[in-house]
C-alpha cells in the first residue's frame, strides 16, 4: 500500500499532459507552427561531473579505496502555457577502477545503489502554479527548506530523487507554507528505477509533513517550523518529528537555534528522542566568514527496555553538517565544529572545517555514519565517549559561471573511544577531485 502513491503520481501525470496538450495554450495565430501552438516554451539542460576518489584507512588499519566517477544528466522543460511545466531528467552514473579488495567495499549491483545508475529516468514531475501556489507532482529532486533531516543528497553519484507531491503556498510575502507526501525512489543499478521494496527501513518508507518558513512574525529574524512522518508499516517504524528553527541578525552577526523532538514507533518499540542545533557566525576582515556550531542528538540509554532513544536521521545531507568523510551523523551525536569560509582569488573559494564528535551513550548506543548504520556497534562498559577530530579543507576554482573544479582533503583523528573498541592503527584519510559543467 506504501508504494500505492507514486503509481497514482505517474497516472495524474499522464492525464493532466494529456489534458493540457489538448487544450490552445496560446492564443490561435495563422503564423505559429503546430508546435508553436503546442508549447509556449522549451528549454534544455546538461550536468557533467567526473570525480576521483581515494579513501585510506577507514577501517583505521593498512586499507585503501579508490575509484573514479561520472555522472551525465540531461534535462528539458516544456511550458505548456504560463504556470504549467512538465520537466524531464535522465542520468547516466558509473563507477569505473574501483579497487575490488578494498575498503570500504563498492558494490556496484546493490538496490538502491549509491554509485551506478546506468542511463535510467531521474526526474518526471508535473508542475502548475497560480498567483500564490505551486504544485509539484512526480519524481524530482526535493528541497523542502530544511536540509538536516529530508533532502536530496547530491553528493552522492546517482544522488535521490522522490516519488511523490509537493504543495507550496505563499502566504504573504517572506512567509510561505509547503505540505509533501514522497517515498525515496529506489536506485536500480542496472534496470528501471521502479518501486520495489529494497530491505532498507529507509528507502522502504513514505515521508509526510509540512514545512513554513516565517520572516514576518518576529522582526530581524526567521522563523521555522516542520512536521515530518516516517511510515514504515514492514519495519514497524512510526515516527514523526516535530521541528523548528529560529535566525536572527545582530550587531553584525547571525545566530540560530534549531531543535526536534520524536515520537511514535521504532520496530515496534515506543520512540522518544530529541536533537538540537545552534551556531553563530559573522564576517571577518582578513579571515572571510567564520561560524562556530554545535550539534546535539540523543542515544539510547537501555537497549533492552521497551522505548527506543536513538533520534532518526530520517533522510538527511549530511557531510555538509558533519564532515565531509561521512563518519559520522546526527545519532546519539554529539559535535563542536568550527568553519572558515573566504574568497582567496577573485576566482578561488576556500572552505576549512574542523571537527569534533562524541557519543552521547557511548556504553548503550552505537557510533553511526553518515549511512546511518553503525560504524561500531554497542560496546562493553567503561568506554571513553570521545570519538575524535576531522580536518577537512576544500577549494572551488571556477573556470567560468558554468565550469568549476572542486578538490579537497580530509583527515580523522581517531579518539579514545575508537582506540578502546576496536582496531586503531591507522587514522582515514580522503582526498577528492571534481569537475563540474552545467548548462
Amino acid at each position: 500500500m506504501k508504494r500505492f502513491f507514486p503509481h497514482f503520481f505517474y497516472l495524474c501525470i499522464l492525464c493532466s499532459g494529456h489534458f493540457l496538450c489538448a487544450q490552445d495554450p496560446i492564443e490561435e495565430d495563422p503564423e505559429l507552427s503546430y508546435y508553436d501552438k503546442l508549447f509556449h516554451k522549451m528549454e534544455f539542460g546538461v550536468e557533467a561531473e567526473l570525480r576521483g576518489e581515494l579513501l585510506e584507512n577507514f577501517d583505521f588499519q593498512d586499507s585503501t579505496q579508490s575509484y573514479w566517477l561520472h555522472r551525465l544528466r540531461l534535462n528539458t522543460q516544456l511550458e505548456f502555457r504560463p504556470g504549467f511545466l512538465l520537466f524531464a531528467e535522465i542520468q547516466d552514473a558509473q563507477v569505473h577502477r574501483e579497487n575490488a579488495t578494498g575498503f570500504p567495499l563498492v558494490d556496484g549491483s546493490l538496490d538502491s545503489n549509491a554509485f551506478e545508475n546506468l542511463l535510467d529516468l531521474r526526474q518526471l514531475y508535473l508542475e502548475t502554479s497560480s498567483g500564490k501556489w505551486t504544485a509539484r507532482l512526480g519524481r524530482q529532486d526535493v528541497d523542502i527548506g530544511y536540509d538536516r533531516l529530508f533532502a536530496t543528497n547530491n553528493w552522492r553519484n546517482t544522488s535521490k530523487t522522490f516519488d511523490g507531491g509537493l504543495l507550496q503556498l505563499e502566504l504573504a510575502q517572506d512567509r510561505t507554507f509547503q505540505a509533501f507526501h514522497f517515498a525515496v525512489t529506489p536506485v536500480d543499478p542496472n534496470g528501471f528505477d521502479d518501486f520495489a521494496d529494497t530491505g532498507n527501513r529507509y528507502y522502504d518508507s513514505t515521508y509526510s509533513g509540512f514545512i513554513g518558513d516565517d520572516s514576518r512574525l518576529i522582526d530581524q529574524a526567521s522563523l521555522k517550523y516542520f512536521w515530518i512522518l516516517r511510515n514504515n508499516p514492514d519495519s514497524n517504524d512510526s515516527v514523526h518529528t516535530f521541528g523548528g528553527s529560529y535566525i536572527r541578525e545582530f550587531d553584525g552577526f547571525e545566530a540560530a537555534l534549531e531543535g526536534a523532538v520524536q515520537a511514535g514507533e521504532f520496530s515496534g518499540k515506543d520512540h522518544r528522542a530529541w536533537m538540537l542545533h545552534t551556531w553563530i557566525g559573522t564576517d571577518i576582515a582578513e579571515i572571510g566568514r567564520v561560524q562556530l556550531a554545535y550539534n546535539y542528538a540523543s542515544g539510547d540509554d537501555d537497549p533492552s527496555d521497551n522505548q527506543h532513544g536513538t533520534f532518526d536521521h530520517l533522510n538527511p545531507r549530511n557531510h555538509k553538517f558533519y564532515g565531509n568523510m561521512d563518519l559520522n551523523s546526527l545519532r546519539n551525536h554529539h559535535s563542536v565544529d568550527l568553519g572558515v569560509r573566504r574568497k582567496v582569488f577573485s576566482s578561488t573559494d576556500l572552505t576549512l572545517g574542523f571537527f569534533s564528535f562524541w557519543l552521547d551513550e557511548p556504553e548503550t548506543d552505537s557510533w553511526y555514519n553518515g549511512g546511518r548504520s553503525p560504524k561500531r556497534s554497542i560496546p562493553a562498559d567503561g568506554v571513553d565517549s570521545f570519538i575524535g577530530n576531522e580536518i577537512d579543507v576544500q577549494l572551488r576554482y571556477r573556470f567560468s559561471k558554468l565550469f568549476w573544479l572542486d578538490a579537497g582533503v580530509s583527515r580523522f583523528f581517531a579518539g579514545d573511544f575508537v582506540k578502546q573498541t576496536g582496531v586503531s592503527d591507522a587514522d582515514p584519510v580522503f582526498l577528492f577531485a571534481e569537475v563540474s559543467y552545467v548548462f
